[in-house]
């Protein structure tokens, strides 16, 4: 029975950890409430693998230094293409080199790999580089990928490994006994298992209250991004980054292993968790938080949006454990960035209760 895991919700989080634990001979079986893998934040998000999520204490932060190894080696075994980048945080202006040049000492004493870059070799890796553009402290051992590469290649890899993934499934509780825990998915009855790990996004809330555990405080937020005609070689975004709409939150100039350039997203707050809808003036709106960094506007080719659940209590990973469930909620963007770490670490947990 201990061999036995329900994995709950086909994100990456869900899929990675089902992959790991297939992988070290366990029967695993994932539950899905949509009609395919990754439908929610998964799939849409820009897809960058981040080395920095400040600030540097939160368990989010620390997770994201290192899960980039861990990510090349996943793209070694799955076969899908990353692409191995920087970040280039840009600065205008006497005021904003001194506070770079702050911020660069401190990432290195914190163990980051960081340069500062003036503007000849920004134009190299951007040549759409503004003019008012100064220089840049750079984060190295960024990654980037098409998050449906991943998700279509896990889900292959977990079929070859005989893992079963029922789409259209939602589970509507859990119940853990002292020898199993049993899942009761929508289609069928309880069915016992080892262990079961939660990672449903907006649906996970509920199941932790089944096993006991508390229901944080969660929001949803919609990210627009955009497809653009540009050509840049690394992500560049702001040192500090203004707003002309009041409706951004962090965001990039993002290049894909495909040779495509995403800028975004935006961000906008929204009761609607499957929200994937999006104008041609949400496009603008996007494309107008970036265009201080360029020389001209770019051509907007196209875009798409996607909504993530947000912690609203911490800003931060929660992660809660009974003797045989983990629960993940309001895991945000760093989700996506620390997968086959969490997965790992689930995989570390559960050999120490067996």
């Amino acid at each position: 029975m201990s061999k036995k895991t329900a994995i709950i919700g086909a994100g990456i989080v869900g899929l990675v950890t089902a992959y790991t634990l297939a992988k070290k001979g366990y029967t695993v079986t994932v539950y899905e409430s949509y009609d395919k893998a990754g439908e929610g934040a998964s799939t849409h998000n820009a897809g960058v693998i981040h080395v920095l999520q400040p600030p540097p204490w939160k368990w989010k932060s620390r997770l994201t230094k290192n899960a980039y190894k861990l990510y090349d080696e996943l793209s070694r075994e799955l076969d899908f293409p990353i692409l191995e980048t920087r970040t280039h945080l840009v600065y205008r202006g006497s005021w904003e080199k001194m506070i770079a040049v702050s911020i660069a000492v401190a990432l290195k004493m914190l163990g980051y790999k960081v340069s500062l870059t003036d503007r000849s070799q920004l134009r190299e890796d951007c040549p759409a580089i503004s003019d008012q553009i100064q220089g840049a402290v750079t984060v190295w051992n960024y990654r980037t990928v098409n998050p449906s590469d991943i998700i279509a290649s896990l889900v292959d890899k977990l079929g070859d490994l005989g893992v079963e993934i029922y789409y259209n499934s939602p589970v509507r509780r859990v119940e853990e006994k002292t020898s199993h825990i049993t899942v009761y998915p929508v289609a069928a009855g309880g069915l016992d298992y080892g262990y079961a790990i939660v990672a449903a996004g907006p649906g996970s809330g509920y199941l932790a209250q089944d096993l006991g555990l508390r229901k944080i405080k969660t929001g949803y937020f919609k990210g627009v991004m955009v497809w653009t005609d540009l050509s840049c070689e690394a992500i560049i975004a702001g040192l500090r980054q203004p707003s002309r709409t009041g409706k951004t939150k962090g965001g990039a100039i993002i290049p894909w292993p495909d040779g495509r350039v995403l800028m975004g997203p935006s961000f906008q707050e929204t009761d609607n968790p499957y929200d994937t809808s999006f104008s041609d003036e949400d496009l603008e709106n996007t494309a107008n938080n970036y265009t201080w960094i360029l020389r001209e506007e770019p051509v907007i080719k196209g875009g798409f949006a996607g909504t993530r659940v947000k912690n609203l209590e911490k800003d931060d990973f929660d992660v809660q454990y009974t003797r045989r469930a983990i629960v993940f909620q309001g895991i945000d963007s760093p989700g996506f960035s620390t997968a086959p770490l969490l997965a790992r670490l689930v995989y570390e947990w559960v050999i120490r209760n067996d």
